[in-house]
C-alpha cells in the first residue's frame, strides 16, 4: 500500500496494481475484534477472513500471512508503553514505575490480545522491551542474572494486579485504598498497586531509590 489510507469506501492499490479493498487499518481492527472476542489463538486468515465478511482465498491478495497482521495489531497496541528516556536514578524510576502501570492497564484492557503463548508477537514486544529497561537499568543492579530476575518480580506483581481487576474490576486497590492511603504496617494485603511497585523497586533495584 503507498504511505496514505484513502477514505471510507474509496479503493487503495497495492504495490502490484490490484485495487484493495481492505486497509492496514480495517485488518487490524478486525484482528484485534477477533482475538478480543476469541483470544489470541483464534486469530487466522480464516477467522479474519470471516469478521470481514469475505473468503480467506480473497484475504490472500492483501495479506501475505497472518503474522503480519498480528504484529501490527501488537505493534498499535503496544505503542502506548512507555520507553526509558533517562540515564539518573531518579528519573529512571518514575519511568519505570509508569511503564508498570502502563502495561498493567495494556494488559487488563486487552488481556485476548496481550496474554498470549511465548513466542507470539505480543511475547515478543515484551521481550524487547525488557531488554531495553535491562540496558539502561544495568548501572544500577549488581549483575545481569539479578536484574533480569528483578524485572521478573516486577512484571509478576502486574501480572498479579491484572488478575484482581479480573476478579474484582479495574481499580479495585484504589477504591479500597484511596488516594494517599498508608499502608497497614503488618498486612501487605493493604498496599495499594503503586505501593506495592514501590516497595518492590526498594527490594529488587535498590540502586534506584539513591
Amino acid at each position: 500500500m503507498e504511505g496514505r489510507q484513502e477514505g471510507a469506501g474509496e479503493a487503495q492499490r497495492n504495490p502490484r496494481g490490484r485495487p484493495r479493498k481492505y486497509s492496514d487499518e480495517l485488518l487490524v481492527a478486525a484482528a484485534l475484534r477477533v482475538m478480543e472476542r476469541e483470544g489470541y489463538a483464534a486469530l487466522t486468515i480464516r477467522s479474519l477472513a470471516g469478521e470481514l465478511g469475505t473468503s480467506h482465498t480473497t484475504l490472500y491478495n492483501y495479506i501475505d500471512s497472518i503474522e503480519e497482521i498480528e504484529d501490527k495489531a501488537v505493534h498499535r497496541l503496544t505503542e502506548q508503553l512507555p520507553a526509558p528516556r533517562s540515564s539518573s536514578a531518579p528519573e529512571l524510576r518514575v519511568e519505570l514505575v509508569a511503564y508498570m502501570q502502563a502495561a498493567r492497564a495494556l494488559l487488563h484492557q486487552h488481556p485476548g490480545v496481550m496474554l498470549s503463548r511465548p513466542g507470539s508477537a505480543a511475547a515478543n514486544r515484551f521481550e524487547e522491551g525488557g531488554r531495553e529497561w535491562q540496558r539502561v537499568l544495568l548501572p544500577y543492579a549488581p549483575d545481569q542474572k539479578t536484574l533480569q530476575l528483578a524485572l521478573g518480580a516486577l512484571l509478576s506483581t502486574v501480572l498479579v494486579a491484572v488478575e484482581g481487576d479480573r476478579l474484582h474490576g479495574a481499580g479495585f486497590d484504589k477504591r479500597n485504598h484511596g488516594a494517599g492511603a498508608k499502608p497497614a504496617a503488618d498486612s501487605i494485603a493493604h498496599y495499594s498497586f503503586e505501593q506495592y511497585l514501590d516497595a518492590m523497586i526498594d527490594l529488587v533495584l535498590p540502586g534506584l531509590s539513591a
